[in-house]
């Protein structure tokens, strides 16, 4: 029997201008969800096991109107037991067009057979890499927490790559739609890699809140 397995996180606005910050239920990171992103984030289980290393906690966006900055925080710093690696997506909107950040990194067993990475790509199941070369990818294991930064200028490049006639990104535009997911890698991951190869194991939405870059 299917049961719903992640509660919709918590959002409220940090009192920092240019920042937002919102929270998940601990706990819940037991899910699949069958549905690549815009589906309705309906994230179920059979239920699976507990991985708290996918245990969504808590997520920031902010920016200083150079640089913008995502994080993630689990429960632990620990890779899903019986996976080639995890994966993190931060995904967002500008324009009414969908984006994503993919940050991977493999389980230990699987180090030797492929490069960890931070992609840059639309918000669809299968979409070609946009051009963001002055983003990056930290991973704070003391922390438990993933940290994406991304220049405003570099990430203007592949914007106006996927969506050549939206407002031009640049310091005032306002990002919407956040979404945070922790997923288990199924398959070893590749350039093109998409949602076929990862289930969702735990979601953390951030309803109604805008950040301006």
């Amino acid at each position: 029997m299917l049961i719903a397995a992640c509660a919709v996180g918590s959002a409220r606005p940090s009192l920092a201008a240019g920042s937002l910050n919102w929270t998940d239920v601990p706990g819940d990171a037991t899910g699949v969800d069958p549905l690549p992103p815009p589906g309705d984030g309906l994230v179920t289980s059979t239920p699976r096991p507990q991985d708290e290393g996918l245990d969504l906690l808590a997520a920031t966006a902010a920016s200083d109107g150079q640089t913008i900055v995502f994080t993630a925080r689990t429960a632990k710093d620990a890779m899903p037991a019986g996976a080639t690696g995890a994966t993190l997506r931060f995904l967002f909107s500008y324009e009414g067009a969908g984006y994503q950040f993919i940050a991977q990194r493999t389980a230990p067993d699987f180090s030797a057979a492929f490069t960890t990475a931070l992609f840059l790509r639309a918000r669809q199941a299968t979409s070609s890499e946009l051009t963001c070369k002055e983003c990056t990818v930290k991973y704070d294991p003391k922390n438990s927490s993933v940290t994406i930064r991304a220049q405003i200028a570099s990430l203007a490049v592949g914007i106006k790559e996927h969506s050549p006639k939206s407002k031009k990104f640049a310091p005032g535009a306002k990002l919407t739609d956040f979404i945070v997911l922790s997923q288990r890698n199924l398959a070893l991951a590749a350039r093109n890699v998409d949602l076929a190869r990862t289930l969702t194991v735990d979601m953390a939405p951030a309803k109604g809140m805008t950040l301006v870059v």
